[in-house]
């Protein structure tokens, strides 16, 4: 990382911060969870977003996806997986293994029991994810909806190969 890209995320970490303070403890988390693509974005990506430039989360290395979150359970390890497989292959169903053989590929921390997590995965009362098949999940219409607003991905478009 160059001095002008470190001075440009220093500020925005700054302009975040002084949002940050104003919001209910309770919903900070959150929030800055909302606005951490804008913290590390650098000046040429948003431009290109702007454009409509296909650079984005979907074509995004597995490195640079996951260095950008910070997550403090295995919970949201799972969570974050999913996210990752969502913006590659969209609602593509995505099985435990798969789940955890990334995780081990960028060195995640997961639960015991993958399978209960992704079954119990909730957000205001709605499931974010359903059975597609014996071992198989894919996201619901809300779980899709909280991936993308969680995590700032995009629906992915490449095509699992067929191992299913």
């Amino acid at each position: 990382m160059n001095k002008e890209t470190l001075r440009a995320r220093a500020d925005r970490l700054l302009e975040v911060n002084n949002i940050m303070t104003q919001l209910e403890p309770e919903v900070r988390a959150a929030a800055f969870l909302l606005l951490q693509g804008y913290v590390t974005a650098e000046d040429r990506s948003e431009t290109a977003n702007d454009l409509g430039s296909s650079r984005g989360p979907a074509n995004e290395d597995i490195t640079t996806f996951f260095s950008r979150f910070n997550t403090d359970t295995p919970a949201e390890n799972v969570l974050l997986l999913a996210a990752y497989h969502f913006s590659q292959y969209g609602s593509s169903s995505f099985t435990v293994d798969e789940l955890k053989s990334r995780a081990s590929e960028v060195g995640l921390t997961l639960p015991e029991r993958v399978d209960m997590t992704i079954r119990q995965a909730r957000r205001e009362g709605k499931g974010l994810f359903q059975s597609a098949g014996r071992g198989l999940f894919k996201p619901t219409v809300h779980g899709e909806l909280f991936l993308r607003t969680t995590y700032q991905v995009t629906k992915g478009t490449h095509q699992k190969a067929s191992s299913e």
